[in-house]
């Protein structure tokens, strides 16, 4: 490969910069910048209907506390035995009775079993997605590019420490990629059993004096090659011919 003059490798610089560094950089900080959004929208409602439940649990606890006495029988036309009682009759006035406080019990009662259940829906999302895990991998990524964008060659370096720079600013942004890619798993190999047996064949071919890679010759017939239907047609007319010329000869 012939050597690389000052402006092809300024070339290749301005390129990588700009549609592989570049362009990484951008894809990470938007996408921390996606996950943080989901990551708090779902904390938020979280701690939303924790507080709706604990509120729903404690005001069920209250009215049937001052509501109800110890028998289950309803205070509410005694005003005289709490002074909460005459407070919910003075808001409520004509309505407040002891059917809209059962409601009103059950309503909240309700509400303190449903709100953990769609908490829970909400913390199986986030175990499910795992924003915070991929906040995490893409943050560090972003840094570790960082990293890299600091050993971009720098216009007054001669020509061999501008090379050197070049490749080591190339190398250390395509790692950066290569680590935060080898996070979602093994990367696709091709197995060692395979690898193994083709290099045996091709150790065979070489010692038979062939080529592993090379296609097989077709079969050839008064000088021409011939493949499939054509090669068979070929032999069955050679057969055919021989036993002819057997007969005539018996």
């Amino acid at each position: 490969m012939a050597e690389l003059n000052r402006q092809q490798m300024e070339a290749l610089y301005k390129l990588f910069n700009k549609f592989a560094l570049d362009d990484q950089r951008v894809y990470y900080e938007n996408t921390i910048s996606k996950h943080r959004a989901a990551a708090s929208q779902v904390n938020k409602i979280r701690a939303l209907l924790s507080f709706f439940t604990g509120l729903a649990s404690a005001a069920a606890g209250l009215i049937v506390q001052y509501s109800f006495d110890g028998t289950g029988q309803c205070l509410l036309g005694n005003q005289a035995q709490t002074s909460l009682v005459g407070l919910v009759n003075s808001v409520v006035g004509a309505r407040a009775n002891c059917t809209f406080i059962q409601g009103m019990v059950l309503f909240f009662l309700l509400m303190a079993v449903v709100t953990p259940a769609f908490a829970a829906a909400f913390n199986i999302l986030a175990d499910l997605y795992q924003w915070d895990r991929l906040i995490t991998i893409y943050d560090t990524a972003l840094e570790n590019i960082e990293v890299a964008d600091a050993r971009s060659p720098d216009p007054e370096m001669d020509d061999m420490t501008y090379l050197a720079s070049l490749r080591a600013f190339a190398e250390g942004t395509l790692g950066v990629m290569y680590d935060e890619t080898a996070q979602w798993g093994q990367l696709i190999r091709t197995p060692p059993q395979l690898e193994e047996f083709i290099q045996q064949e091709r150790e065979k071919a070489g010692t038979l004096g062939g080529d592993a890679d090379a296609l097989p010759a077709a079969p050839k017939v008064d000088g021409k090659a011939t493949t499939g239907t054509s090669a068979t047609n070929a032999g069955n007319t050679q057969t055919t011919a021989k036993t002819d010329e057997n007969t005539a000869q018996g």
